[in-house]
C-alpha cells in the first residue's frame, strides 16, 4: 500500500513539475514574440496571447523614463516593474542607453519601479 502511495505521489509531482516547465517555455516564447515584434504595452494588465497570459507594466509611467527606454527593456525581455527593479543599475543603463555613458537617474527609476511593483502585487 505504501509503495502505491509513493508511486502516485511521484507521478503527481512529476506532472506538476512538467506543467511549470511548460508554462515557463510558453512564457519565454511569448516574450520572444513580443520582443521580435517591437511591441510596447499600452495598458497594464493581462493580455491573452493564446499561448499564455503575460502581465505587462507600463514602464513609461515611471517619472523621467522615456517610451524608447521602455521599448528597449521590453525588447530585452523586461516586461514588469519587478523585473526592472531586479536589474543591476549598470545592466539597466546598458539596456536603455547602449550607445554611451549618460548620467541617467537609474537609481531613482528603480526605486519607483519597486514601489509600483508592490502596488501591482496588491491589485
Amino acid at each position: 500500500m505504501n509503495i502505491a502511495l509513493l508511486i502516485a505521489a511521484g507521478i503527481i509531482a512529476g506532472v506538476s513539475v512538467k506543467q511549470r516547465l511548460d508554462q515557463r517555455r510558453r512564457r519565454s516564447a511569448a516574450r520572444g514574440w513580443l520582443a521580435s515584434s517591437g511591441l510596447v504595452p499600452v495598458a497594464a494588465g493581462p493580455i491573452g496571447s493564446g499561448i499564455d497570459s503575460i502581465v505587462l507594466d507600463r514602464l513609461e509611467q515611471i517619472a523621467g523614463f522615456e517610451p524608447v527606454y521602455a521599448r528597449r527593456l521590453n525588447q530585452s525581455g523586461i516586461l514588469t516593474y519587478g523585473e526592472m527593479a531586479d536589474l543591476s543599475p549598470a545592466a539597466l543603463q546598458s539596456i536603455v542607453a547602449p550607445n554611451g555613458p549618460f548620467n541617467l537617474l537609474v537609481d531613482d527609476w528603480q526605486a519607483q519601479a519597486r514601489r509600483l511593483a508592490k502596488v501591482a502585487e496588491i491589485l
